[in-house]
């Protein structure tokens, strides 16, 4: 007698899962607004999250797909090679889930107290933020500097030579 396979994805209990390298798979939306993952056999699994693996160096590229249990279903090398509608998925999810603003100009930053206030232009507008300590900067390559501010958001200054002259002096008094 021949047992039928269960789908332990479908009720939402762990099981092993396969990463695909062939890149053979299907994304679609849940009624929530979840992931859900077709593997190119039909084993579907809900509520998969995209995890970008370098997402300042490559974020284009280098795309893990993950299961709710942290194990990866497949990886995506190079999104160009999957069909159009499954890449828009993709990036939508990616889009909603990273929050990265990019500084464009520095005006100020406080100085002698801790934390330092930051009040600077990002390209979302004007803000400003406190940075509790100077290891919480993070410079990223050659170039590329990372900012943790006191509340956990993450800023970026993706060229540091592109900055102005006044904001690349304020930067690099923190760094």
């Amino acid at each position: 007698m021949k047992r039928k396979k269960r789908n332990h994805h479908e009720v939402g209990r762990p099981s092993s899962h396969r990463p695909t390298s062939n890149g053979k798979f299907a994304l679609e939306r849940d009624s929530w607004g979840q992931l859900i993952f077709t593997h190119a056999d039909g084993e579907r699994v809900f509520g998969v999250r995209p995890v970008r693996l370098f997402p300042l160096t490559a974020p284009q590229k280098w795309i893990s797909l993950v299961a709710p249990d942290g194990k990866e279903l497949t990886l995506v090398k190079d999104p160009q090679h999957i069909p159009a509608e499954t890449r828009a998925l993709l990036f939508e999810e990616l889009s909603s889930r990273d929050f990265l603003p990019v500084i464009t100009k520095i005006h100020r930053i406080s100085a002698g107290a801790s934390p330092a206030e930051w009040f600077v232009d990002t390209d979302r507008g004007p803000t400003q933020f406190p940075v509790a300590s100077d290891d919480d900067l993070r410079l990223v390559g050659t170039n590329t500097v990372l900012i943790l501010d006191a509340y956990g958001t993450r800023f970026l200054v993706p060229d540091m030579d592109a900055l102005d002259p006044v904001s690349r002096r304020w930067l690099l008094r923190q760094l």
